[in-house]
């Protein structure tokens, strides 16, 4: 039998918590003799990375041999939480020099919210995630799934 933990959210009350975090790189650059050239290139690097895949921010990782990332956990009204893996809120762009984040927000587009920040909990977010949706009383729930390959 299969055990399903589930958290339901209201759709009206949604609303995320957080506080803004900056990835850190571990490693070293590549280096070169012209500061200004190596933060034109790496800066160019980025911003194709973001008109191609539509994303943003994006950080440049050329020559860093360890990369981490800040948790992301989504919080909503209510105590409910979704912590994301790391491939649900980063991707690779640009044969792995860039990586972009993938949480899409309305840039403050649209009318003001005064709970938090307004966010699409779009396809990456649900991945690994089993998603359910309460219409008749406006809500939706989530919890986590994995799956396990058969030899």
């Amino acid at each position: 039998m299969n055990t399903f933990i589930r958290s339901f959210v209201p759709f009206y009350s949604i609303s995320i918590l957080s506080t803004p975090s900056v990835p850190s790189f571990n490693g070293s650059n590549p280096s070169t003799n012209n500061p200004a050239f190596k933060e034109y290139y790496y800066l160019t690097l980025r911003k194709d990375a973001e008109a191609q895949s539509g994303l943003s921010p994006c950080f440049d990782i050329t020559g860093f041999k360890t990369v981490s990332f800040p948790e992301l956990t989504f919080q909503f009204k209510g105590g409910a939480q979704m912590t994301q893996p790391l491939v649900n809120y980063f991707s690779l762009v640009r044969d792995s020099e860039v990586v972009c984040l993938t949480v899409v927000s309305n840039g403050g587009i649209g009318p003001a919210i005064t709970s938090g920040p307004a966010i699409i909990l779009g396809n990456y977010q649900q991945q690994n995630f089993y998603i359910e949706y309460d219409l008749e009383n406006e809500r939706f729930g989530f919890g986590p799934r994995s799956f396990k390959r058969k030899a």
